[in-house]
Formats: structure tokens, sequence, C-alpha cells
């Protein structure tokens, strides 16, 4: 599904090359990694920041992690804490509702939010929502959502 995503023999190379989760360049102040690669939910990163295909509990705390990272002064880009260039939010949640289908019962919808940026040219933000549905006896029958998410960048 990840390779499926790729454009280009250049950009399927990136998915190939990102598969570990770690930075593929060298920084002063090396960048949280995104999480162990047997449990992949990232796709690609801009600027350092993992793009998700998937909302799962290694992204939520992933995108948690990075705001931590930020408050201690941990950018990318070099700047510190007090000097106020970092700014993120991130907002995740968690619906169930009940439904009426042939093969689910309820529907869990998980959706998050990640905005970061250090000024006019610094910017990414994403929407990315997850739905996994249950039968009756509590058994995921069916995932929709994962994919490339619409990544605004700047």
């Amino acid at each position: 599904m990840i390779l499926a995503a790729a454009r280009s023999i250049d950009e399927r190379a990136r998915l190939v090359a990102s598969a570990p989760g770690v930075s593929l360049r060298k920084l002063k102040t090396p960048q949280r990694a995104a999480g162990n690669p047997a449990d992949r939910w990232w796709l690609d990163s801009f600027d350092e920041t993992w793009i998700p295909f998937a909302v799962t509990a290694g992204a939520v705390d992933y995108y948690l992690g990075r705001l931590h990272d930020y408050a201690a002064g941990l950018s990318p880009f070099g700047f510190s804490a007090t000097n106020g260039d970092d700014h993120g939010s991130f907002t995740y949640t968690a619906t169930v509702k009940p439904i009426s289908q042939a093969d689910a019962v309820k529907v869990v919808e998980l959706h998050m939010l990640w905005s970061y940026w250090c000024g006019m040219m610094c910017a990414i933000e994403f929407i990315q929502t997850r739905r996994v549905f249950f039968n009756s006896a509590g058994k995921a029958v069916r995932v929709e959502g994962d994919g490339q998410p619409t990544v605004a960048v700047s």
C-alpha cells in the first residue's frame, strides 16, 4: 500500500529509504524516530516531520512527542524553546458509533490534525482519518481511510 502511493521512481526510492522511520538527513538536532518499522504508520516526511498514512496509537504517540520536543527546544531548525519560532498543535479524536451494515454493527472513527509553523515559509498541516468497522463479536472486519493524506506545506 505504501509503495503504491509513489508517483515516480524517485518517490518510490524515498519511500523505501524512509521505511526505518529515521531522518535521511544529518541534523544538528537529531529528530524523533517515527517508531517501530514493523508497525509502520508513516508514509513520508517533510521538514523532519513524519506524514501518516494511518491513524494508529504509534502515530498519536509520535505527534504528542513532537510537541514535547518543540517545548524542550529540540527543533529541527535549531530554534530554542524560548525564542517562540516553533508553533505546533495536535488534535486527536476517537468516536464510536452504532451502524447497521451486513458485516458491521459499530464503527470507530479515528481523526487527527497536525499543524506546525515557524514562519511564513515554514509550515506543514494535514488531516488524517481512519474508520474501523466491527462486527457483533467485536472483531474488526474492515478498515477505511488509510492512504496519503492531503498535506499543505509552505
